[in-house]
């Protein structure tokens, strides 16, 4: 049995599978997808080791932040998720990401409602699409 402490152990399997992906891209002369670029179909995406990688990599990473933060900070994190779910339908039903290509990262939600298709209930659903979606290229 291995000596290494758990969260060693686990940011090497995060680091090794990272290894894995990238090298499975650049063998096929690609950098991995970008959070900074539209999301884009890639030839792994229906890879079945690559997506067990892919896996590996999440289920680590989450129990490092599952061992390194407090329960209290776990309840915190998980409590709204119920409106979350509720803002993302509103933003998926409604095409609020085209819809604030034109608006800009200074716009408040208020402003950007006036483009909008719904009324001021949906403000909160708003903001939460701004800060997630809005990206710099859009404008």
């Amino acid at each position: 049995m291995s000596n290494t402490d758990p969260l060693t152990a686990l940011a090497g399997i995060i680091s090794q599978s990272v290894q894995n992906l990238q090298g499975a891209y650049s063998a096929k002369g690609l950098s991995f997808p970008s959070l900074d670029e539209p999301s884009v179909p890639t030839p792994f995406d229906e890879d079945f080791e690559l997506g067990n990688t892919r896996r590996l990599i999440i289920a680590a990473a989450y129990q490092i932040i599952a061992t390194v933060r407090t329960p209290m900070e776990t309840v915190l994190d998980y409590a709204p998720g119920m409106q979350t779910t509720a803002a993302l339908g509103v933003v998926d039903e409604t095409d609020v990401p085209d819809l604030l290509k034109g608006a800009g990262p200074q716009v408040h939600s208020r402003r950007t409602s006036d483009h909008m298709p719904f009324n001021l209930t949906c403000i909160s659903c708003l903001g939460f699409a701004r800060e997630r979606y809005w990206r710099e290229d859009w404008h």
